[in-house]
């Protein structure tokens, strides 16, 4: 997959794709936390995008078993384990807030 995201064109369509994503999962997460709440929104979020991330990552990486995990663990800092944290933190935030305010402001002030 990294060579095939060498090639520009594919690039484009695959930003316009996630930016297509963004503007719609803070609305539908939005909708859910009405329906629902806001903390299993997020949870819901994060639950169902771990699958096509997982199979991602099992293509991309052989199942795992292109990476060295000793030498890769040693070599990264701490606080870069950390991401998943503020993406977690950035989701819940879009979920209590995107219904009150609407997607367009939401949207904007983010950006």
């Amino acid at each position: 997959m990294t060579n095939a995201l060498a090639n520009v064109g594919l690039g484009v369509v695959l930003l316009i794709i996630g930016g297509i994503c963004t503007g719609v999962q803070g609305p539908m997460n939005g909708r859910l936390a009405i329906s629902t709440s806001g903390s299993f929104s997020a949870f819901l979020s994060f639950a169902l995008g771990f699958w096509p991330l997982l199979i991602y990552f099992l293509a991309d990486t052989k199942g795992g078993k292109s990476i060295d995990w000793p030498t890769q663990v040693k070599g990264t800092p701490a606080y870069a384990w950390l991401g998943g944290i503020f993406g977690g933190i950035f989701v819940l935030i879009l979920t209590l807030v995107i219904h009150r305010r609407g997607a367009a402001i939401t949207n904007g002030i983010i950006v």
